[in-house]
């Protein structure tokens, strides 16, 4: 073993051992405590994002170029397809994705800047807001991977110093490549380095590193010129190999990342005599200006660009434009890569309905007696019961009782409740693989209170929803594979505004149907805010949520109806005193409007019947009538020709016990997806979600477990019984 490695060992034991025996460190730590934000750009991407580091803005070029240099690399990644995210230090957090004014920011103040690296963390997190900090590879790849980002362009990574035997000094960059799974795309190592001796650290910390070139060579990069003398281990010829490289790196799951060496293109590399001579003389300066630790890197490229007369300037501008096109093209391939793999994993999964809302511990009270319910201060009496709820989830068990296949992507918290739930989840036979920990102490799993009178009739509701809010774009993002193979996605409105958005854009893309369950009165409108009423295929309110939404949409509508505004006016004042009845006259219109935007519409009128609104004729006896993913272009090539349907609800018995009327809509809407799946005609999929209901209303559970009996001989039965009383209505 020679005296360099020896060394190495030696620093690493004396400087680090706890980090590198704890190999799992908690980056997710940036995120419990809110030290790190996203930009909207970042936060809502479909498209793959590429990290792009801050101190070359901050302390590696001059300003304007550094603004320039900024910009354009952006620019790059963009053209691509990818999305950038340059990475900096603002506002008293590290910020994921900047917009112009904020590059602008940094650029303009580059010479008040702090250059930060792992160790420098613990200072500038203590400090006050208006510290502005450029972020090395070794920070930007602590926020990258804090961020879910596993692409990271750069310029070179710092490493083994020239004096090393002398100083001791080797960047941060590579223990954090050795301990962070994020694979850096560079010029490999600067110049001004020792690049042997960084490939042997690398190699000692077990760092995979790999050459880029098209030829097949392994010749590292010697940042302003193509060749170092040097070779890489391995090479990869293009972006798909490395993507290969990324995808295995990870499963092996050593928690290392990788560095990707990309040699400057050949037209804009440097003389390489002039570079090493100008290295040279910027090293014999600094050594006897006694210039160390940070600012030895900033002053020798500072002077190598004037020994050059700008040459290496130009070479370094070129280099990382180059490189942001690479780890662009990268990060797609990987992408496309996953996807396809999915694809060929799922090929075999047919029916699936990805499920997105809400995961809630129900508590509900049902009254004894209501005749001291006004009297404040007096403990009510009750039958108290809790069950798993959550719109989202209960139609995830619903489904999957009925033997429809689903995935459910929700959130609970980290505490005794979302332990409880997780575990029960799994009990009752629902997937957990999509269902996300949060992993903070201030969020607790959702929950909702319901109290019911003597009769069943819900009183009061109190909820606390946070979990939910953490139903946002990155897992979303996250699990797009997966809603890409569904056949219908469903979701709910306890759900963020921007996801909502993010599944309707790609779901409309992928010709996946959409059904919208409005969830609660105040959130009911999230649809029409996100700009995605025109994207759902389903929707399922009852009357004061189909009337608010209406409301909603009307008041955004240009176009003048007075007769729509009029009904509008006349149910607000309604909603505002708690009424629900519609005459029959001003329902078709507010449908025949509605359909408009939503094809299909299932109004629950409590123990009157269902409502089924359509934009087309159906026919009550055929299969297909209501279309998933199979069917839904052909659907949407008919003509308008809107119908209401009025189907009687399936009656308690005299022996049956209505309980209460929590989870019955989740049920019914279940019901009917489920009818869709099973390719029942259209009434006997309306019966099987009405009589998944009426189970619904005899139990204290959110989804009963009769409903895993129903079979198409039972519901025919309720077709046989109910048919003659359906009513087809034409909205003219």
């Amino acid at each position: 073993m020679n005296i360099f490695r020896i060394k190495i060992y030696q620093q690493i034991i004396l400087k680090n051992s706890n980090a590198l025996l704890k190999r799992k460190y908690s980056n997710n730590k940036l995120i419990l405590n809110n030290l790190i934000t996203k930009s909207n750009e970042v936060k809502l991407a479909s498209s793959p994002v590429v990290a792009l580091e801050s101190t070359i803005i901050t302390h590696g070029l001059p300003y304007p170029t550094n603004l320039e240099m900024a910009l354009e690399v952006e620019d790059v990644v963009r053209s691509e397809g990818a999305v950038p995210a340059t990475i900096a230090f603002l506002n008293g957090k590290f910020k994921v994705g900047l917009d112009k004014n904020e590059i602008e920011k940094i650029a303009k103040n580059h010479q008040k800047a702090i250059k930060i690296s792992r160790r420098d963390l613990p200072y500038v997190f203590s400090k006050d807001s208006s510290l502005i900090g450029g972020t090395t590879v070794s920070a930007t790849c602590i926020a990258a991977h804090a961020a879910g980002i596993e692409i990271f362009c750069t310029g070179g990574i710092g490493g083994v110093h020239r004096d090393y035997a002398e100083s001791m000094d080797v960047s941060a960059d590579l223990q954090e490549l050795a301990r962070t799974p994020v694979t850096v795309v560079s010029s490999g190592v600067k110049s001004i380095l020792d690049i042997g001796k960084t490939l042997e650290y690398l190699e000692t910390m077990g760092v995979c590193v790999a050459t880029f070139n098209h030829n097949g060579s392994k010749e590292f990069p010697s940042f302003f010129t193509t060749k170092s003398g040097f070779s890489a281990p391995y090479n990869c010829s293009n972006a798909h190999e490395v993507a290969c490289l990324i995808e295995s790196n990870l499963k092996i799951g050593f928690n290392s990342g990788l560095l990707i060496a990309v040699p400057i293109p050949c037209e804009y590399a440097a003389d390489n005599e002039l570079i090493n001579t100008a290295i040279n003389d910027a090293l014999k300066e600094a050594a006897v200006l006694e210039i160390t630790g940070k600012k030895v890197t900033p002053f020798l490229l500072e002077k190598i660009n004037k020994i050059t007369k700008g040459e290496s300037l130009k070479s370094n501008l070129a280099l990382i434009k180059n490189n942001a096109k690479v780890s662009a093209q990268i990060a797609l391939e990987l992408h496309r890569l996953r996807s396809q793999r999915s694809i060929l994993v799922n090929s075999s999964i047919s029916n699936q309905v990805s499920v997105i809302g809400g995961t809630n511990l129900d508590l509900s009270f049902k009254l004894i007696d209501e005749s001291t319910l006004n009297i404040h201060g007096v403990t009510q009496p009750v039958i108290f019961n809790q069950v798993l709820g959550g719109v989202g989830r209960n139609m995830a068990e619903a489904l999957t009782k009925m033997g429809v296949q689903n995935s459910l992507i929700s959130t609970v918290g980290s505490d005794l409740i979302g332990r409880f739930v997780y575990e029960e989840l799994n009990r009752i036979g629902i997937e957990t693989d999509r269902v996300k920990i949060v992993e903070n102490k201030k969020v607790s799993t959702g929950s909702y209170c319901a109290v019911f009178g003597m009769n069943g009739d819900l009183k009061l509701a109190l909820g606390s929803m946070k979990a939910h809010d953490s139903i946002d774009p990155l897992l979303i993002q996250k699990h797009l594979d997966s809603i890409r193979n569904s056949e219908l996605c469903v979701i709910d409105a306890d759900i963020p505004n921007e996801s909502i958005k993010i599944i309707c854009d790609f779901c409309h893309q992928e010709n996946i149907p959409v059904w919208f369950n409005p969830t609660d009165l105040r959130k009911c409108t999230k649809v029409y805010d996100s700009k995605c009423l025109d994207k759902l295929t389903f929707m399922s309110p009852n009357y004061k949520e189909l009337l608010t939404i209406f409301n909603q949409t009307l008041n955004g509508d240009q176009a003048e109806n007075k007769l729509l505004r009029m009904i509008s006016h006349k149910y607000s004042f309604m909603l505002e005193n708690n009424e629900e009845i519609v005459e029959e006259n001003d329902l078709k219109e507010i449908l025949k409007y509605m359909l408009k935007h939503v094809p299909f519409i299932f109004l629950t009128r409590g123990t009157e019947d269902l409502v089924v609104a359509s934009s087309v004729k159906l026919f009550l006896d055929k299969t297909n009538q209501l279309p998933s993913r199979k069917n839904l272009s052909d659907f949407r090539k008919k003509d308008w020709d809107p119908h209401m349907y009025l189907f009687p609800i399936v009656e308690l018995k005299r022996d049956d016990v209505f309980v209460n009327v929590s989870g019955a809509g989740d049920s019914n809407s279940s019901g009917i997806i489920a009818g869709i799946f099973k390719n029942y005609n259209f009434v006997c999929s309306i019966y099987n979600g009405l009589l998944s209901a009426k189970y619904a209303l005899m139990t204290n559970m959110n989804v009963s477990e009769e409903i895993s009996k129903i079979d198409l001989k039972k519901v025919q039965n309720l077709v046989d019984k109910y048919i003659n009383r359906v009513k087809t209505v034409q909205l003219k």
